[in-house]
């Protein structure tokens, strides 16, 4: 058996400065397995996996390999665990965090506004053809 324990969700957002504990299982027949090799990026880094109960590691020789990774500077990194189990993991400066400010909210100024009528409804699909041309293009963050 082997498989992340650690962190539990696919995709994370951190300040620089915090420490994340990047651990596994790894066992045959209830005996420890081996080290894991968690590959990252940027940086084509390796992270071992180990299990000696130091650094994070809870317990020696229990089939449980952990390693404590800091992040020390903004940027996006993926963890590789085995299975091609990837976490995601953006990193943030706080102190390029602005304070919030509630804006006062403007009043509704209704306008009629000119144009050909297409004739739709409230919760209405109506098919419109486009005077120019434009290219949707798909990327990992969404539609552009």
């Amino acid at each position: 058996v082997s498989g992340r324990l650690s962190p539990t969700q696919d995709r994370l957002l951190i300040p620089v400065g915090e420490k994340l504990l990047l651990s596994a299982i790894n066992i045959n027949c209830a005996e420890p397995n081996g080290e894991i090799e968690v590959p990252s990026s940027p940086g084509n880094m390796t992270f071992e996996l180990k299990d000696h109960g130091k650094d994070g590691d809870s317990a020696y020789n229990d089939g449980m390999y952990t390693k404590e990774w800091e992040a020390t500077q903004t940027g996006r990194y993926e963890f590789v665990f085995p299975e091609n189990d990837k976490v995601i993991v953006s990193v943030y400066d706080p102190s390029n965090m602005g304070v919030y400010v509630q804006q006062e909210e403007a009043d509704f100024n209704w306008r009629q506004i000119e144009g050909t009528a297409l004739n739709a409804e409230d919760d209405w699909v109506t098919p419109s053809r486009p005077l120019f041309h434009f290219i949707l293009a798909a990327s990992e963050k969404g539609l552009i």
